[in-house]
This record gives structure tokens, C-alpha cells and sequence, in this order.
């Protein structure tokens, strides 16, 4: 049997709460809200990828989306199998399944409508001339007709059917009764070439997407690309749940991890600058690099996984117990990413109005709509129902300054 890992106790399985891993999960959640919030100050902006953009903009903004996406979603479904993993072990197939309905799809369901609903509002008051006098004086507009319906929803999407894959696969693995073989074989976790083996499935994805990005849309119909992408950490961070003993192993290492990462990434950097230019706006679906996708999409898979593991370990030396401010912020993490897209969008929108640098645009944006969504997290969830629905059980009430 694998030895518990540093920072674990109780939570979310029932038994086993890991602490570090709570909290990596929640920050990369919170990180959603610094991506989307920069996107609208991109030198290089991405009309794929946001409606609009501000006149005031900067390269910090680029260099920020660029790390941050490279390694945000996959530290996610790596601990989104993780967890998986440890809710089937811990609860059958048939307890996992009705966690995830609970956990996942309920949520989907409940909030996709009211939350496109929203971000339809904010675009509108953001192109609206009458409702925000000069807006379009003070930016270039760039806005889609219609927003996808998952919007920043489609994670949730990809979750409840990798989630769906991995059950499958639990049920035939119990058949053949391959689970000691399976555990066997995962000994390669705690070796410090591990990254490179999910890094090759997963160069095969990215190098049939432009710049090497995975590219989700909101729609219901999922992008099979993408969720092999997103499909190949899920089922790594499932298997480390099998070797929890390798989690030792990625925080001793994990200095080398991320500097392997970045030194990676400035590798990739130069490539993309090199075929982007100094500036301009970028067309995802137009975008070709010939002879460097190749180089590009095996560097950005290496760089993906280093990260990653990386930041797990990071994650294991730095959360070591049980802490109430980790343990609020990661249960307030959810609710802050579900709400957080049409107060960015709108927010942006009334500060095109005012010039001024773009990087304190960003960091005004990011923290009143934290302040705001954990406000909201803690009057509307934190007590209710709905807490039950996101964090699993319901909180007493108190005073948000207690």
C-alpha cells in the first residue's frame, strides 16, 4: 500500500483530506480570474479567446497568459483525476458517479444558463454607447456575435466526461483484476524523467493545434482534441493517486521541475515572437509555423508536465497541515471561478473608459472582483444549500470579519 503523503487528513473522500493538494487546485482556480482579466490588456490580442480589448496594453499581460495557460488547466485535471481516483477507492463506482452528479453536474446545470445569461449582459453594457458614453472611442471592439453556451463553463464539461472514461476503465481494470499490475507499473512517477512520459501523448495532440495550444470552446459538443489534452494529466494525476508515494519524490525535486519548465517556455517564447512579430492581433484558427510546430509542440508538452509536477511538489513543501485561511480560500475557489467571468467582462468595459497603465487596470479588475466574489461566496453559499452543492457540506454561519 502507497504511504500517505505529507498535508493529508480529512475532507473530501469521506477520510483523506490533502491539504497541498486542496490548495493547488483552489489557486489554480483563483489564477483563472488573473488570466481572463489580463486578456483584455494582451499586446497581442486574441479575438478567439476574448471579446474585446483595452487601448492601454501590455507585453507583461502576453508573458503572463502565456505561463499561466501553459500549465493551469493541466495542474487542474491532474488533480481532478487525483481526487477521482481516490473518491472511486473510497466509494465504489456507484458512490464516485453520485459524487460527480452532486459535485459537477449539478452545478453545469444550475449555473450554465444564468452565467452565459450574465456574460451576455456584460458584453452588451460594454458595447452599449448609452450605457457606457464613449466606450467605443476608448477601445477597439472585437465581440462575437453570440458567446459560446459553457462559456468558462466547458471544464466542467470535459471533468464529468473524463470522469465518465475513468469509471469505465475502473470497471474493465476490476474485471481483468489489473489493479496491482496498474499500481505496479506506475512506479515511473517517482522518477525524474517522469514528466517526459505523459509529455509525448500529449506533444501528439499539440502539434495539430495552432501555436501548440490547447484551444477548449464552450460548446456541448466537445473538441476531441482538447479532451485528449486535457484527458492525458487526468488520467497521470489518477495514477498518482495509485503511487501517492511518488508525491514525495516531486517535492524534492520540484526546484529542477519548474526551472526546467521555464527555461522550456522561454525556449517556446522565442519561437512564437519569432513567427507573431512585435505586434498585431493573432487569429488562432490562421495560425502556421511549418517546420517549428513540431519543436514547439514537443517543447510546450515538456514544459506542460515539468510544471506540473513541479507545482505539486511546490504544493507538498509549502502545505504541510491544515490551515482556516487555505481551507476558506479553497472552498470559496469555486464559487469565485463560476461567478467571476461577467464582472471581469463588465468591469474591463467601464475601465476603457479611464486611461491609465494597463497593469493597474489588471490588478484593479482582479482584486474588486475577488473582494467581491468572495463576499458573495461567503453571504450567498458559504450557509446555504448551495454550499452543499459546492463544498459538500454546510458551513454555521458567521459574520465575514470573524
Amino acid at each position: 500500500m502507497a504511504s500517505k503523503p505529507p498535508g493529508s487528513g480529512h475532507g473530501e473522500g469521506g477520510s483523506e483530506r490533502l491539504h497541498a493538494l486542496d490548495a493547488l487546485r483552489a489557486a489554480m482556480m483563483l489564477l483563472g480570474v488573473v488570466l481572463h482579466a489580463g486578456n483584455a490588456y494582451l499586446a497581442h490580442p486574441v479575438p478567439d479567446a476574448w471579446p474585446w480589448f483595452d487601448q492601454d496594453r501590455t507585453l507583461v499581460a502576453d508573458l503572463a497568459a502565456y505561463l499561466i495557460h501553459g500549465f493551469r488547466m493541466p495542474v487542474f485535471f491532474t488533480l481532478a483525476g487525483f481526487f477521482a481516483a481516490l473518491l472511486v477507492a473510497q466509494r465504489g463506482i456507484r458512490g464516485f458517479a453520485a459524487n460527480r452528479a452532486q459535485r459537477v453536474l449539478a452545478p453545469l446545470a444550475l449555473f450554465a444558463l444564468p452565467v452565459w445569461a450574465a456574460d451576455e449582459l456584460a458584453v452588451a453594457v460594454a458595447r452599449d454607447p448609452g450605457a457606457v458614453r464613449a466606450v467605443a472611442a476608448a477601445r477597439a471592439l472585437a465581440l462575437p456575435e453570440h458567446l459560446s453556451v459553457l462559456g468558462h463553463l466547458w471544464f466542467l464539461h470535459y471533468l464529468l466526461l473524463l470522469c465518465g472514461a475513468l469509471a469505465a476503465v475502473v470497471a474493465v481494470g476490476r474485471l481483468l483484476g489489473a489493479r496491482e499490475r496498474v499500481t505496479h507499473a506506475g512506479a515511473w512517477l517517482a522518477r525524474w524523467w517522469a514528466p517526459a512520459v505523459p509529455a509525448l501523448p500529449l506533444a501528439l495532440v499539440l502539434v495539430w493545434q495552432p501555436f501548440a495550444v490547447l484551444n477548449p470552446s464552450g460548446s456541448l459538443l466537445p473538441d476531441p482534441s482538447t479532451l485528449a489534452g486535457y484527458g492525458v494529466p487526468f488520467f497521470v494525476g489518477a495514477w498518482l493517486y495509485l503511487r501517492r508515494d511518488a508525491l514525495g519524490a516531486l517535492a524534492v525535486r520540484a526546484g529542477w521541475l519548474l526551472g526546467g519548465a521555464l527555461l522550456l517556455d522561454v525556449a517556446c517564447l522565442f519561437i512564437l515572437l519569432s513567427q507573431v512579430g512585435g505586434e498585431g492581433t493573432v487569429h488562432l484558427q490562421d495560425a502556421t509555423l511549418d517546420l517549428w510546430q513540431l519543436p514547439l509542440a514537443c517543447c510546450t508538452a515538456l514544459a506542460t508536465m515539468l510544471a506540473t509536477f513541479g507545482l505539486i511538489g511546490v504544493a507538498q513543501r509549502l502545505v504541510t497541515g491544515h490551515h482556516p485561511v487555505v481551507r476558506y480560500a479553497a472552498d470559496a475557489a469555486y464559487w469565485v471561478y463560476l461567478v467571476h467571468h461577467a464582472q471581469v467582462i463588465a468591469l474591463c468595459g467601464l475601465l476603457g473608459l479611464w486611461h491609465a497603465p494597463a497593469l493597474m487596470k489588471w490588478v484593479v479588475v482582479v482584486v474588486l472582483v475577488l473582494c467581491t466574489s468572495t463576499l458573495s461566496y461567503h453571504v450567498l453559499v458559504r450557509s446555504t444549500p448551495l454550499g452543499v452543492l459546492l463544498n459538500g457540506r454546510r458551513y454555521p454561519w458567521r459574520p465575514p470579519w470573524r
